[in-house]
């Protein structure tokens, strides 16, 4: 242990100038939130830049203090000067993490401990979201700033890795731009805790390499291996096998938690339209109505493939398109639209052509509902956080709240005919609907961010299968001071897909004449 404390305190004094540098910028961000704390509109021109600029200046910091008080002891190489003391590798290590708990991990802690208190919560009973969020930052950065200062021996070569993990990340993205269905509905992008372990399993092993033994030939290797699982890990996930296993078909007797139809479109109905020229794609819109949503769950359509099949001749499929569709009880017409290649389109636009839709649904249950009530100032909605109302541009309301940690999972529900609010234009008081909001998360104790508390604003509004066949007319009514709404959480019960399939149709009657509004999420 003496060996670690002098090593540490040789690191106090040979960085100090990093260690109070990255100190000031913590402390200036967190001055900063503090004093803005809550202000219902966001901070604008140079508050906003500043505020920008210091949340990426402080894990910047935190990393540029790592990797020099490790580089103070390369081991890059065997010439080093510090090789010639008694220094045990092990008790190095023990020395460097010891220097990143103290001015990375716990000044962290302490800037969180007192947002948390300027908040309103007792740090007493979130210790595990922030022992959670210390475990990310340890992953994320701390981590991260020991692989590159072992691999590497001067700031130079810290700048030439920098780079080629740039680099490596505009590939990746480009890749899955090409990559069929790299884009998946939102059940199969849960958390995968083998994508953080794996590569923080490596970031170990290469740490003990070149403390134990400096092989930086093995280490960058490692890295390089890493980076290429990566590569054949996009390129051949079993991306529609994944879906087809956590979306599975109803089982004998089980009810989707909705009921999908695809409408063929009635020939009074068809428009012919010029598509656009130009585009390497053209726009088609198919109508689909939903239907029996049991009150109490809300179904959410998670994404679709198109396959049109020309009898006797090729055929043509989208990727899976994310889309995020809430359907609630009561039902509703929308319509699924997809790009197809022009020229399959030009070939086959008034021969009879089948239509095959896959749909990805999950369905939640509503559980733990409770009534609240809208007031003037701050009021506490249990489950969610401490809300407040907050008007947008358009002179509507909105609920604004806080929570520590992250925004929770939630759906909130409003009944327009209990809406104390004053008509406004384009309201219309004697019209009467549900409006609903839902935020669904997943359950990790913490996001990671520097700021535990987490601002969010919900909106309530009509299902927007519905919103359809409300064009033209004035909308209802909203929340307002002295209204009541419900406030409930969200369980899973079902995971499926749904098959539906159009036969004999042309695709020119579905053409539009420009890209319809997107809902899809990719």
């Amino acid at each position: 242990m003496r060996q670690i404390f002098h090593i540490f305190r040789k690191d106090v004094r040979h960085h100090w100038i990093e260690v109070l540098s990255s100190l000031a910028i913590l402390t200036a961000y967190t001055w900063q939130i503090l004093w803005h704390w809550g202000e219902p509109e966001p901070l604008a021109g140079l508050m906003s830049v500043a505020q920008k600029v210091l949340m990426a200046l402080v894990p910047a910091s935190w990393c540029w203090l790592v990797i020099r008080s490790i580089q103070d002891e390369s081991l890059v190489g065997d010439r080093q000067f510090w090789l010639t003391r008694p220094y045990d590798w092990r008790l190095l290590a023990g020395a460097k993490f010891l220097f990143a708990v103290v001015f990375v991990h716990l000044p962290l802690f302490v800037a969180q401990v007192v947002m948390l208190h300027r908040a309103g919560y007792s740090a007493i009973h979130y210790v595990e979201g922030l022992l959670w969020i210390q475990m990310l930052v340890l992953l994320a950065a701390t981590l991260t700033a020991v692989v590159a200062g072992v691999v590497t021996s001067s700031i130079v070569q810290v700048l030439i890795l920098l780079v080629a993990v740039a680099l490596y990340g505009f590939g990746m993205a480009a890749l899955s731009e090409v990559i069929p269905n790299s884009y998946l509905p939102s059940a199969t992008a849960n958390s995968d805790y083998w994508s953080i372990g794996i590569p923080a399993a490596v970031a170990l092993v290469i740490i003990v390499i070149q403390f134990g033994w400096r092989k930086t030939w093995v280490a960058r290797s490692a890295i390089g291996g890493i980076a290429l699982l990566g590569v054949l890990a996009m390129v051949s996930g079993p991306y529609m096998s994944s879906v087809a296993d956590i979306y599975p078909l109803p089982g004998k007797g089980e009810r989707p938690a909705v009921l999908l139809e695809v409408r063929a479109r009635d020939a009074a109905d068809v428009r012919k339209v010029e598509v656009p020229s130009g585009e390497k794609k053209v726009s088609l819109s198919f109508e689909m109505a939903a239907t029996d949503v049991t009150d109490g769950t809300v179904a959410n359509l998670d994404g679709t493939v198109v396959t049109i099949q020309v009898p006797n001749g090729p055929h043509w499929s989208s990727n899976w398109e994310g889309r995020y569709w809430h359907f609630w009880p009561g039902g509703g017409v929308t319509s699924i639209p997809v790009d197809v290649d022009r020229k399959f389109y030009e070939k086959n636009q008034n021969t009879l052509v089948n239509v095959h839709f896959t749909l990805a649904i999950t369905g939640y249950r509503l559980t733990n509902t409770r009534e609240v009530m809208a007031t003037e100032g701050e009021f506490p909605v249990a489950g969610v956080g401490m809300c407040w109302l907050a008007k947008n541009g358009f002179g509507s309301d909105r609920v604004g709240c806080r929570s520590p940690f992250r925004e929770p999972s939630f759906v909130a529900r409003s009944d327009s005919s209990e809406s104390t609010c004053v008509p406004g234009p384009g309201d219309d008081p004697s019209l009467h609907e549900s409006l609903y909001s839902f935020t669904v998360n997943d359950s990790d104790p913490a996001d990671l961010a520097i700021v535990p508390v987490k601002f969010f604003t919900f909106y309530f509004s009509e299902p927007f299968s519905r919103r359809a066949e409300s064009s033209g007319r004035e909308y209802p009514l909203g929340v307002c001071a002295g209204t009541p709404f419900k406030i409930s959480q969200v369980e899973i019960f079902q995971h499926t897909r749904i098959e539906e399939e159009l036969d004999g149709i042309r695709l020119s009657d579905y053409a539009v004449p420009e890209r319809p509004f997107r809902f899809s999420v990719r």
